[in-house]
């Protein structure tokens, strides 16, 4: 277990060394829809200035703070912590096609780190967002893809995220993308009833591919479902979770980290049959 959770520090430490994510493949920094070119852009937190800071608090308060309200209360400086982090990275896009003269409009942002979650290396996207006029054109697609680039870059095992249980587009978005409840979420269904009335689901996304293929026999090869949806309507629900659960979601957390084990033992069985 040691040994594991030393090789995990290595490669968190490592991926922290890593600058534009995006270097290796300069084509996921463009993104044309029809007759729009948007530029998409990496920066690190302690590079950001305050006015990016604030519009990227202000874009998710706009966004989600309608579904934060139903769990717990918006906290702008809570925000604003989680944004300056030391390890907090964003993806920024701009559109290109623009009046002369003027300032590139800022269209969205992906806020993500990499870090240890429940013992593995994890891509965590803490936000993903994006502005009404950027909305249904896939760019919140390619913007996902870019995070999974940067995830297999860094030697992450998996991206992880949470979303909010009212926010079904986004649950919808994800799911299309292969995203599934995660073995920590307190949720059992993606569907109503959920199964806890906590709120939010935790959901990931396996980048081991022969993990991914075990999962997808263990559900039993559900299919993707449609839909669009409001591309990046997602907020990130760390801090909540960081605050640590109530006295009731602690005893099921322990539950779920049994799950979890158990559910490994089983992946592992699989995978000496693949």
């Amino acid at each position: 277990m040691g040994r594991k959770v030393n090789l995990i520090r290595q490669i968190i430490q490592n991926a922290a060394k890593v600058g534009d994510v995006l270097a290796e493949d300069p084509s996921l920094k463009t993104y044309v829809n029809e007759e729009r070119k948007f530029n998409i852009s990496h920066l690190m937190a302690q590079d950001a200035t305050e006015d990016q800071i604030s519009w990227f608090i202000d874009l998710c308060k706009r966004n989600v703070a309608h579904f934060q309200e139903d769990v717990w209360k918006w906290s702008d400086k809570k925000k604003l912590v989680q944004m300056k982090a030391k390890a907090s990275r964003f993806l920024v896009v701009q559109e290109l096609t623009h009046p002369p003269n003027e300032v590139m409009p800022r269209c969205g942002y992906v806020n993500f780190r990499f870090e240890n979650y429940e013992g593995e290396a994890t891509a965590y996207c803490y936000e993903i967002h994006l502005e009404k006029s950027a909305r249904q054109i896939g760019l919140g697609t390619h913007l996902m893809t870019c995070l999974e680039h940067a995830a297999r870059r860094a030697n992450m095992d998996k991206i992880t995220l949470t979303v909010f249980t009212e926010n079904e587009n986004a649950v919808r978005f994800y799911r299309r993308l292969g995203f599934d409840l995660d073995d920590t979420s307190l949720t059992r269904s993606l569907d109503p009833p959920f199964g806890h009335e906590c709120g939010y689901h935790i959901l990931s996304k396996s980048l081991n591919e022969k993990t991914a293929i075990a999962l997808e026999k263990k559900r039993g090869g559900a299919g993707e479902e449609g839909g669009e949806g409001t591309e990046g309507e997602h907020v990130g629900c760390r801090e909540k979770m960081k605050e640590g659960p109530g006295k009731g979601e602690e005893e099921e957390l322990v539950g779920r980290k049994k799950m979890k084990r158990e559910a490994m033992d089983r992946i592992l069985a699989v995978l000496k049959d693949l």
